[in-house]
């Protein structure tokens, strides 16, 4: 009896382990926009959104609608105001507005989806973005509860009022990474982790409290962020291969499981 119930013990292990190997898996990959850099990317409910630098051209950066599956091009436009290679992170809620912010302007821009044209802007009051993310989920549509944002002036995530640009909440820390990315329904946020073994994706509460890390699909930095029903696209400015941009599209469906509450929370610093 004692056999039986070890080898089941060393069973459910495996099972266990192959679960966790399978996050992070890559389901789709696919080349980003030509002569680009994709540095912040958010998701929609039928399109990958992609904030990019430019190799050549008087624009120096552009936004650009993927297929979210192929990555084919189905739109673009430019950004408000230069410098426009100076803008940081990329949300998208079903209002049809994307959100990009640019810390030497120090604006916080909705735009329209479609045109990129200004819906609203708000100040920023001197805090740089390097990620923004919708506290909202896409597929469904429903209440929009704020922008998250990754700041490094100061170093902090902070969630911004959607309709007057307060910011709501604030706390005092800041993963590696650059942009981020909202699993909605479990209360986490996704970005990138830099070690001396490599680079990886982490998903974390917005109080710091890190709950799953597994490996990225690549040995460079991961810029791009985004979510969307179990799913997480990441992007790079380059790969082992080549130094073009590069995007993926990984399982993160184990991260529905997690109950973020579980692991305690830290005081958050109100304003």
């Amino acid at each position: 009896m004692k056999f039986v119930i070890t080898a089941f013990a060393i069973a459910v292990a495996v099972l266990v382990t192959q679960a966790v190997a399978e996050l992070g898996a890559v389901v789709n990959s696919f080349p980003g926009p030509p002569s680009s850099y994709p540095m912040a990317l958010a998701r929609s409910r039928d399109a990958l959104y992609a904030y990019c630098k430019l190799d050549t051209g008087p624009a120096r950066a552009l936004i650009y609608k993927l297929n979210p599956q192929t990555g084919s091009v189905e739109n673009e436009f430019g950004l408000p105001r230069r410098p426009y290679e100076n803008y940081g992170g990329l949300a998208y809620t079903s209002d049809g507005s994307l959100w990009t912010a640019n810390g030497t302007i120090d604006s916080l821009y909705q735009l329209d989806a479609e045109t990129g044209s200004v819906k609203k802007s708000f100040a920023l009051y001197g805090r740089g973005v390097t990620g923004l993310a919708a506290r909202h989920n896409p597929a469904t549509g429903g209440p929009i509860r704020g922008i998250w944002a990754k700041t490094y002036r100061p170093e902090g995530i902070a969630l911004y009022d959607h309709v007057t640009g307060e910011i709501k909440i604030q706390w005092l820390w800041s993963p590696d990474g650059f942009d981020i990315a909202w699993l909605y329904g479990k209360g986490l946020l996704l970005s990138g982790l830099i070690t001396e073994s490599g680079y990886y994706c982490q998903a974390f509460t917005p109080q710091g409290k890190v709950v799953a890390t597994f490996p990225a699909p690549t040995r460079n930095e991961l810029y791009g962020f985004a979510y969307y029903e179990g799913s997480l696209w990441v992007s790079a400015t380059r790969t082992e291969a080549s130094y073009d941009g590069y995007i993926w599209q990984l399982d993160v469906r184990d991260l529905l499981a997690v109950n973020p509450a579980s692991l305690g929370r830290v005081k958050a610093l109100f304003r």
